[in-house]
């Protein structure tokens, strides 16, 4: 773990400028699994939200997907900014970037199938330390990191033909690299005497199991459990003066779990809730890489993690039936949500960090014949240090997704 920077027998703790409290942990920081409708209704992911294409794709519950009654495919782009407060000063960072992108193809007797491949985590953040001296030359310590992990995701899912019940079963790929960078700039001569990189290479994967429950057409329950997988790490550490130093490793990945509801309250409106849990204070070694490179380097051990869990609720309302509207509000479905929890990495100084964000959101057709919409979700929250003294931040995002429905496997006509 990283707790810091060291270069030439000097610790230079992070802080100042672009960061965030944890992005220079193992994988950063975890993105929300949901599509922009479901983010917009606090992050559900439980359960089928009511009213137009019932599914969508890039959801945590795999059963989800059998609610598709026509070809889905999705794309989602994001826009946010963060800034901060921490030991070492003040920071701030603008993150942009697709999101997700995924189909769902329902093959008809209850059966569909799906894939998606969506941003897990991301480790963005550039500090930057002057006032240091070196042998009475000023220096200035520079520290950026880029990166983090995809999830990739092939699934199947079946549902009863009394839609009662229906079950998923899915195959989750994580892979990607995180990229850290640490350098001593001189300031008076304009050049960096050192320039030593650590790239982390990850490779991993594991099942998920999903179900959702419809014991009265106004009730829908859900749940989904993933296991244990494996990852495979790869360390590659580049100095200025000498060859990379790789070492290689096996790490075992905690499980997750998912629960949740829905509640139609009548013909307009819905609640949802649902609570998530990832056991990441079960990541362990099967096979340990070797400590590579020199100073700064950091450890291999995933130390400090713990099993991170939040709770959501959501309410939407659906827009009035075309005969029925009178006024623009009742054209749009209107959505709100919050979420609250915990991080499972904690901040530089070692404290756990509470993180808490609200939601709202809406959407609007767009083509003919209500074959396509775009959903919008607005996000803002922040997060805070249980240490006295800690790092605190605010954070706001937009979400956009464009969503397509066609129907692909019509019989020919006579």
């Amino acid at each position: 773990m990283l707790s810091g920077l060291i270069v030439a027998g000097a610790l230079v703790p992070a802080g100042v400028s672009a960061q965030t409290a944890f992005g220079l942990k193992w994988f950063g920081e975890v993105r929300p699994l949901s599509s922009p409708r479901m983010l917009a209704l606090g992050g559900l992911a439980a359960v089928a939200p009511w009213g137009r294409e019932p599914a969508t794709v890039g959801l945590l519950n795999p059963a989800l997907m059998a609610q598709a009654e026509r070809v889905l495919y999705s794309f989602t782009w994001e826009l946010g900014h963060l800034s901060g407060s921490y030991p070492d000063g003040e920071g701030s960072l603008w993150q942009s970037g697709p999101r997700m992108v995924g189909l769902v193809l329902p093959l008809g007797g209850g059966v569909a199938i799906g894939g998606g491949l969506q941003s897990h985590t991301t480790s963005e953040f550039e500090i930057h330390k002057s006032g240091e001296a070196l042998d009475g030359v000023p220096v200035r310590f520079d520290y950026r990191g880029t990166g983090g992990l995809s999830q990739g995701a092939v699934g199947v899912a079946w549902k009863l033909p009394s839609g009662v019940a229906a079950v998923g079963l899915e195959a989750d790929i994580l892979f990607g690299s995180v990229k850290q960078e640490w350098s001593v700039d001189f300031e008076p001569a304009g050049y960096a005497d050192t320039s030593d990189r650590l790239q982390r290479q990850h490779l991993g994967s594991r099942w998920k199991l999903g179900l959702q429950l419809t014991p009265t057409p106004r009730i829908r329950l859900g749940a989904a459990v993933g296991t244990r997988g494996s990852m495979d790490v790869k360390h590659i550490y580049v100095t200025t003066d000498a060859e990379a130093d790789t070492s290689e490793g096996e790490a075992r990945m905690g499980g997750t779990l998912l629960v949740g509801m829905g509640w139609l309250l009548n013909d307009m409106w819905a609640l949802y809730a649902d609570y998530r849990q990832a056991a990441w204070n079960k990541m362990e070694w099967v096979e340990e890489p070797a400590l590579v490179g020199g100073a700064g380097a950091g450890a291999t051990d995933f130390s400090g993690f713990s099993a991170d869990w939040d709770v959501g609720i959501g309410i939407e309302r659906q827009a009035r039936p075309p005969d029925e509207q009178v006024t623009f509000w009742d054209t749009i479905p209107i959505r709100a949500g919050l979420r609250w929890g915990t991080i499972y990495a904690p901040d530089l100084g070692g404290g756990r960090i509470s993180q808490w964000y609200g939601t709202l959101g809406t959407a609007q057709p767009i083509g003919r014949e209500g074959r396509a919409w775009m959903d919008l979700a607005l996000v803002f929250g922040g997060r805070t240090s249980a240490d006295a003294g800690g790092a605190t931040e605010g954070f706001w995002r937009i979400q956009i997704g464009i969503t397509g429905a066609e129907r692909w496997f019509l019989p020919p006509q006579r």
